[in-house]
């Protein structure tokens, strides 16, 4: 892939999305993710798209791993953040938080990524994504992350006019406002794009969002 051919600036961000595969559904998702889709891009295509990427724009400060659902990448997936951290770049994985199933083994998750070099976290999360992955597996998230102290924690809520999911549902848990005073904790929250229907007032289970 000829870079040069696509950005003709000098960025400082390369995102990266190895799989459309993802563990939730959501109706109106923009790139039609969905548990269906096989798909996960190899850790030697990955590893190739990063060298070529950070030779043509060696200003690319940080590395940002989304999907779809990257966390199905498994093992690759430590393998990519510790191949990010060796080329001096920083790292952000952009989830569902699907994988934090309880505390602990949110802790596991996050500390063996953290070793391999992971320093940012990005969760997705809003009344669409908690028909497939509850609250409280972002919350279990956030616990392991705030306790190794990875930071940002970056919580990206999906905002429309029938929001019953906003960030005041997170400033409101106490054990979370001194995290977000310190910044440690950021909240934003993302804007809906209608891609199947017409009319802005789309019910609760027909919408998604793209976060920035």
């Amino acid at each position: 892939m000829n870079f040069r051919n696509l950005v003709s600036e000098n960025p400082t961000t390369l995102t990266i999305s190895p799989t459309h595969k993802c563990t939730a559904a959501c109706y109106n998702c923009c790139l039609s993710c969905s548990p269906n889709i096989k798909h996960i891009m190899p850790f030697k295509r990955i590893k190739s798209h990063i060298d070529e990427a950070l030779q043509t724009y060696p200003d690319i400060k940080i590395v940002i791993l989304t999907g779809g659902e990257c966390f199905l990448l498994g093992k690759d997936l430590e393998r990519v953040i510790e191949y990010i951290h060796k080329k001096g770049r920083l790292s952000r994985v952009v989830t569902n938080a699907y994988w934090a199933n309880d505390y602990n083994s949110a802790v596991k998750k996050l500390s063996t990524l953290k070793t391999a070099g992971l320093t940012e976290l990005n969760i997705s999360t809003g009344d669409n994504h908690q028909r497939f992955i509850p609250f409280q597996h972002v919350a279990n998230a956030i616990d392991a992350a705030v306790f190794l102290n990875i930071s940002p924690v970056v919580i990206a809520i999906e905002v429309h006019p029938n929001s019953t999911f906003t960030r005041a549902n997170i400033e409101q848990i106490d054990k979370y406002k001194k995290s977000i005073e310190k910044e440690k904790i950021t909240i934003i929250e993302g804007a809906w794009m209608n891609f199947m229907n017409n009319g802005d007032n789309i019910p609760n289970d027909k919408i998604c969002t793209i976060v920035k």
